[in-house]
């Protein structure tokens, strides 16, 4: 009988003790990784109200956040039970996702300590339901934890020509930037109500904005004229056709940050004695204009293509004035038809991204333009503007939208 109280009271103590001893959980507070969580963290001893080991991970704009604890069961299985129930998107757990909070819970000592992903436990009742909508943001969670914070994110960096910008954190995510134009020298955002944008994760929320000039009379264009002087054209044509192109800058400022002119005329031949380059007048619409009336008329044949072979290995290069961040333009006055091709020395053109408008007229009522081939040199049929009043109207397109072809867009993106 004593023998039965003694084998009790020993079952009972140790019982009891057991109860006093709690849990042993793997202890850390807000380590941005599971290394740093070990390096860091200590083994602890829980209450004995506290039969459960509680990983917690929160996702914030720097990374994410790893708490492990002691926890009660039924507090540590509600919170359990919170993965999968609406938050912020799609669920509370959702992945590697800023605002995301997750949490899982173990039953045996230490169980907490090598993953983030809690195992199950060692005993055959499990402390919450282990289901495949709550477990899985967790599985895909562990092996970024486990390597440790995760690179920032970034969006691509922003550059303002002619304007200025002003970032609270760069490019990086939940960056926020201002855009201001330099109105001392006429300067406006495009769009105009485009003010700032912010960095979400990896993308922009706006499409940066970029700085214009109104044109008129600001054209941030380098212009070539081509000049057909074949003996079609005749001699008092060609006075009407040099007026015209004095008339097509007529309301543009030609300067520096501004539109640039460049001329010259061919037949069979190019004149290269009387071409006028972009660096001979950048700053001097006065001087352009004379040099425009001072070129000769002579000269038989329409070799086209080899005017546009010219206008692409010498007049638009660097060497001749062309500047690399204007938009190259060229317009190409003819009245007839190339006696030599046009194809590849046009797609030449189009491929450095110079945009070209063939201004053909028509002379006479028995001679035909060969509109299929001003196509093919402009590239595109919109871009062909046929005169059917001769020289005499050419006029005409100068009240027709032509001031608009002169103004190229100041934005890629708009």
């Amino acid at each position: 009988m004593k023998g039965s109280k003694l084998i009790c009271f020993i079952v009972a103590s140790t019982l009891c003790f057991e109860l006093i001893k709690g849990l042993s959980c793997w202890t850390c507070i807000n380590a941005r990784s599971n290394a740093e969580c070990q390096a860091t963290g200590h083994l602890q001893q829980c209450r004995f109200t506290q039969r459960a080991c509680q990983t917690h991970i929160r996702t914030d704009p720097k990374g994410i956040r790893i708490t492990k604890e002691c926890k009660q069961v039924q507090a540590c299985t509600n919170n359990f039970l919170q993965n999968p129930r609406p938050a912020w998107y799609p669920s509370q757990c959702n992945g590697n996702v800023q605002g995301s909070v997750c949490r899982c819970c173990c039953d045996f000592d230490n169980c907490n300590f090598e993953s983030v992903a809690c195992p199950g436990s060692r005993t055959t009742t499990t402390l919450a339901p282990t289901t495949t909508t709550t477990i899985q943001p967790l599985t895909q969670l562990v092996d970024v934890l486990n390597a440790g914070p995760e690179e920032p994110k970034t969006c691509d960096k922003i550059t303002l020509r002619n304007g200025f910008i002003a970032c609270t954190d760069e490019n990086k995510h939940d960056s926020l930037c201002m855009f201001q134009c330099d109105v001392t020298r006429g300067y406006e955002l495009l769009p105009f109500n485009v003010t700032q944008t912010t960095c979400n994760a990896t993308v922009w929320t706006t499409t940066p904005p970029c700085c214009q000039r109104p044109c008129p009379p600001y054209a941030n264009a380098d212009i070539l004229v081509v000049l057909d002087s074949s003996s079609s054209i005749g001699r008092f044509n060609w006075d009407k056709v040099k007026q015209f192109v004095i008339d097509m800058f007529e309301n543009l400022i030609v300067g520096e940050n501004s539109l640039r002119v460049s001329v010259f005329r061919f037949n069979e031949e190019v004149d290269s004695d009387s071409q006028i380059l972009f660096k001979d007048y950048p700053d001097d619409k006065d001087g352009l204009i004379r040099a425009i009336r001072s070129i000769p008329y002579n000269g038989n044949g329409t070799k086209t293509g080899k005017a546009l072979a010219y206008a692409n290995d010498v007049m638009l290069t660097t060497e001749s004035g062309n500047r690399p961040n204007s938009q190259d333009m060229i317009f190409i006055i003819t009245d007839g038809r190339s006696q030599d091709g046009v194809r590849d020395e046009a797609v030449a053109l189009h491929e450095r991204g110079a945009q070209m408008v063939v201004i053909g007229i028509q002379p006479r009522i028995d001679a035909e333009l060969d509109e299929n081939q001003l196509i093919e040199i402009a590239g595109d049929p919109d871009n062909v503007l046929i005169v059917e009043g001769g020289f005499d109207g050419l006029g005409e397109l100068l009240g027709e939208g032509l001031g608009t072809r002169l103004c190229p867009q100041p934005c890629e993106d708009f």
